[in-house]
């Protein structure tokens, strides 16, 4: 869905970071059928509603997060900081 340059959206850390953005879709809706590789780095997921995110988000994930919404409800051009 795009690529984000982690220097525009507030990110602070001595390297440069991109963020890469997929549109991806549950295999079987929402059941989780194993465990994620990724526990170690994942306090928790959840699902939820355009409007209906969390307050305490990192703005750099808010604006990534409009970003997916959008390509999600039909826009598919892809996005680029520029």
């Amino acid at each position: 869905m795009g690529i984000h340059d982690s220097r525009l959206c507030g990110t602070v850390s001595r390297h440069h970071l991109y963020h890469f953005l997929f549109l991806c879709k549950p295999l079987d809706g929402d059941q989780v059928t194993e465990t994620p590789l990724h526990t170690v780095e994942v306090l928790e997921t959840c699902w939820f509603a355009e409007h209906a995110l969390p307050a305490d988000l990192h703005p750099g994930h808010a604006s990534r997060i409009s970003e997916a919404f959008r390509v999600w409800q039909g826009d598919d051009r892809a996005y680029f900081d520029r």
